[in-house]
């Protein structure tokens, strides 16, 4: 092809590509704060003159500064940095399909994005009637569902406190990043975050690199950003483009420098709990956005419903639904679930969270405990755990991480473990399997006392052709 032909069409394309992608005017949009509680007050978010960055500033209460568009269907994109100023370690990070009125609304459903600097216990004060949790050290995704305490929110825990906090509000952590899962984010460093959303897949890159590929049912809702006792914090440079349906790369840089005279009167946003000042900038702002958007439609054929599907373990029923396995993509009961014990997963189905065809199962699990299951009638969850272990048997090891307290309907932070297909010298395939012995002992005087399981996945060849990857 002439070089001259080259030139135009890359022309063509970054034109395009420059069309599609829009900067993010911040003065639209509104902030709302969770209930206070002790010594934690309301966020306030100072908007610069121009729209293009936003600081929050207070070390307070889960907080968010919500967009004025729809986050489905769309890739928004932009750069996180936290100042020494605001001192601290806590969480910094987005929401995906927040409506504004959440922060008070019991049926509110939506996708938190934290990022803690570091692992610290926690028991916040009055309102938070909940137990205190350990806030652990990583990038998480979780699901919010109607009004969690703030230490639900610090701990992506799901507490069942009577006349307090039951399991219709809570956290549940749906994964970790892949690289940076367990590693906390450094002051006076900007951080690039580039989310594509939609209604079945959410996937979340940092610096270019893909942290998170998440299926699921996802619901439609705002793009937000999302601050718990943090403070100092900026969000700048954001645009939004709509998802293309196909797979395209581009980079391109573009530079947004604007002066406008601002108002000095702060604009106080109210929402049906509390208050979150909205301050705008006295100065002007510059802004310099450099984009890089790559969109590659995953090979994987998962399309799970989360939350995860529970696995008794085939023991007593009495004591059955005090330790089980959670497992994305599993239905229980269904013929991919055997004596509530084995676990039918083949390469490419929907527990599969790792690519179609590669002679592999990935599989996001976790431990949840004192559960009401309605497949076990027969068991009454204890009240709380005095211990639970999980040891994994045979080759094939899967960490599986106990929640942070026993007390009530727990579950732990999910993660993730590759099971290999066994193939043999002359390319004959047989199921691979992970094992795991569960054994959970209730708290004295609870009857029966102990539960013991041992659970195993087994990782099915795959004998069809991989589906075309779904255009989202």
């Amino acid at each position: 092809m002439p070089g001259s032909v080259k030139a135009l069409l890359l022309v063509m394309l970054l034109a395009t590509r420059s069309a599609a992608q829009s900067p993010v005017d911040l003065r639209t949009w509104t902030g709302e704060s969770y209930p206070a509680v002790a010594g934690f007050g309301a966020g306030v978010w100072t908007v610069a003159s121009d729209g293009s960055n936003v600081v929050q500033s207070v070390n307070g209460q889960p907080t968010l500064f919500v967009s004025d568009f729809n986050a489905f269907n769309s890739e928004m994109e932009g750069v996180i940095r936290v100042s020494t100023s605001g001192g601290d370690d806590d969480s910094i990070g987005f929401a995906l399909g927040f409506e504004p009125g959440d922060s008070g609304n019991s049926g509110a459903e939506y996708l938190l994005i934290d990022w803690k600097r570091s692992s610290q216990s926690f028991d916040f004060g009055s309102p938070s009637c909940t137990p205190g949790s350990l806030a652990a050290e990583g990038l998480a995704l979780s699901r919010a569902t109607g009004i969690p305490t703030a230490d639900e929110f610090w701990g992506h825990v799901n507490f069942d406190e009577p006349t307090c906090s039951d399991l219709s509000s809570g956290l549940q952590e749906l994964s970790r990043g892949a690289t940076l899962g367990d590693v906390g984010w450094n002051f006076s460093t900007d951080y690039r975050f580039r989310f594509q959303f939609g209604s079945t897949r959410v996937r979340i890159y940092v610096d270019d690199n893909l942290e998170m590929d998440v299926p699921g049912q996802f619901s439609d809702g705002r793009f937000a950003f999302y601050n718990f006792s943090q403070a100092a914090v900026t969000y700048s440079g954001f645009t939004l483009a709509t998802l293309p349906s196909t797979t395209s790369t581009t980079t391109i840089s573009t530079t947004t420098t604007s002066s406008t005279t601002p108002s000095t009167t702060p604009t106080t946003i109210t929402s049906s709990t509390t208050s979150t000042t909205i301050v705008p900038s006295t100065t002007s702002s510059t802004s310099v956005t450099s984009t890089s958007s790559t969109t590659t439609p995953s090979t994987s054929t998962s399309t799970s419903t989360l939350p995860f599907g529970l696995i008794p373990g085939g023991g007593p029923l009495k004591p059955d639904c005090y330790a089980e396995l959670g497992m994305v993509g599993v239905v229980n009961p269904s013929d991919r679930v055997e004596k509530n014990k084995i676990v039918l997963c083949t390469d490419g189905e929907a527990c599969d969270t790792g690519p179609c065809g590669d002679d592999a199962c990935r599989v996001r699990v976790r431990l949840c405990v004192n559960q009401q299951d309605p497949n076990l009638a027969d068991c009454v969850p204890a009240s709380g755990l005095a211990s639970v272990q999980v040891k994994p048997l045979g080759k094939v090891k899967l960490d599986v991480l106990v929640p942070p307290t026993l007390e009530g309907a727990q579950c732990g932070a999910s993660s993730d473990g590759t099971i290999p297909v066994k193939v043999g010298k002359q390319g004959q395939r047989r199921p691979g399997k992970a094992r795991l012995k569960i054994i959970a002992n209730a708290n004295k005087g609870t009857k029966p006392r102990g539960d013991k399981d041992v659970i195993t996945i087994q990782c099915l060849p795959r004998t069809e052709e991989c589906p075309a990857a779904p255009v989202e």
